[in-house]
């Protein structure tokens, strides 16, 4: 086996670890958070996330797997930095969208009620995205184990921080504000693991449009497929009751271990 093939296998081994422990801490927390709360307020979680998922997904502009591509290419020329800080802005753009826009999205959900959990979402958008494009960084560095540790922190510190609130009496918005927390804390986290990779942090426009004709055409089916699969979200959160979307969600938790398998 060759260096390279070794680098793969390695790289491999701890990718599919991470997710794995990841997967298996988020569906364990799943059942221990639908068991706190009724199926009514379980229900509004997937409600409450649902304008945060489409945005996550709309305005990654196919960056994420662009990342993976040019990192081992920067040796200082500055493709780290500018995909970045590009990714940043779009994460800080999306945040704002998600605060401002609260009281339209919750209408449009029929469910007026949750403005204030999907303004609370807008630090989740913001911690994801930055979080997931320092992964990408981290796996296209050889950092396969920062990578996956930055998975299993999110996801436990989600779990840890949602059944401490939901204890102490916020119920579903203490869930809500679980999601917010742990993405703040892992963004803090990864940026202490990138740091040493941006070099003198700029922006090169001509380096951003290279990249995008890499990965604009990576992008054409999240733009095919994740409308579609928000709409049903959306077609469900307007027509389906809190009860009946949390039977679902549990019902879906289900589907969990197959992925966790299949993930490897």
């Amino acid at each position: 086996m060759g260096l390279a093939d070794r680098r793969i296998a390695k790289g491999s081994m701890w990718l599919s670890a991470g997710q794995l422990v990841s997967t298996a801490i988020a569906f364990a927390g799943s059942i221990l958070i639908a068991r706190l709360l009724t199926p009514g307020e379980y229900g509004l979680i997937s409600v409450a996330l649902t304008f945060s998922g489409l945005l996550l997904g709309l305005l990654d502009l196919g960056i994420s797997d662009a990342i993976v591509r040019f990192t081992p290419l920067d040796r200082g020329k500055g493709y780290v930095s500018t995909m970045l800080l590009f990714k940043t802005a779009t994460a800080v753009a999306a945040s704002l969208l998600v605060f401002t826009l609260s009281d339209y999205m919750a209408r449009a959900l029929n469910r007026p009620y949750i403005a204030p959990m999907i303004g609370a979402l807008s630090i989740y958008v913001l911690g994801e995205t930055v979080t997931g494009a320092v992964c990408q960084v981290l796996v296209g560095v050889g950092e396969y184990s920062k990578a996956g540790l930055l998975s299993i922190v999110r996801n436990s510190i989600r779990v840890i921080a949602s059944v401490l609130l939901i204890t102490v009496g916020l119920g579903v918005y203490g869930s809500i504000w679980g999601f917010s927390i742990a993405s703040a804390s892992t963004l803090a986290v990864s940026l202490t693991y990138v740091s040493k990779y941006l070099g003198n942090v700029r922006f090169k426009a001509g380096l951003l449009r290279e990249v995008m004709k890499f990965s604009l055409p990576l992008y054409i089916p999240t733009i095919l497929g994740l409308p579609l699969n928000q709409a049903v979200s959306i077609f469900l959160a307007r027509y389906a009751t809190n009860v009946e979307l949390g039977n679902y969600s549990v019902a879906s938790n289900l589907l969990v271990p197959l992925g966790i398998v299949g993930g490897a």
